[in-house]
């Protein structure tokens, strides 16, 4: 069953922190437990959140027309940088946070557990795969993927580290 969100679907378990600019056009829907604490999130008709999908910081996210975000995706408007502290209780002067918008193209599809990092745009009918982290602008027509082959480092575990069962 969902709700109406100024006369938008969008279901009961939602959170959308009252900071938060939502503008929602036709038949768009926001699922199941999502989690929305940004500046602004605007999305164009057809466009649509999976269940539990993450859309946070400072910044403002656009879903053009038909853009979908799979379950568990994160777009992150806003994230610390390792360039000063790393968290809540700190200053903002303390931290180094980078801010930047993101922008979903037309009929674009971001895939389950993808992240979105600040600043990124996603092309027209690009579509990003599951699991994919994102911090560089996605091309129109393009399909992203997850490298699982590519190993980027080994794990060595101490001596005894790892026990049987």
């Amino acid at each position: 069953m969902t709700e109406t969100y100024q006369g938008k679907r969008v279901y009961p378990t939602t959170k959308v922190c009252p900071r938060t600019e939502l503008l929602m056009g036709k038949l768009t829907t926001i699922g199941d437990f999502c989690f929305i604490c940004s500046k602004r999130l605007e999305m164009r008709d057809g466009s649509m959140l999976g269940r539990f999908v993450e859309v946070s910081g400072r910044g403002e996210v656009l879903l053009k027309e038909g853009a979908v975000v799979a379950s568990h995706a994160s777009l992150l408007t806003s994230t610390d940088t390792t360039e000063g502290k790393m968290n809540d209780a700190s200053t903002d002067e303390e931290r180094a946070v980078r801010t930047g918008n993101i922008t979903l193209g037309e009929y674009s599809y971001v895939g389950q557990h993808a992240t979105i990092m600040p600043g990124v745009s996603i092309g027209d009918w690009a579509v990003v795969g599951a699991y994919s982290y994102i911090d560089k602008d996605v091309p129109a027509n393009t399909i992203i993927m997850p490298d699982v082959k590519k190993r980027t480092k080994v794990r060595v575990l101490k001596k005894g580290a790892m026990k049987d069962g």
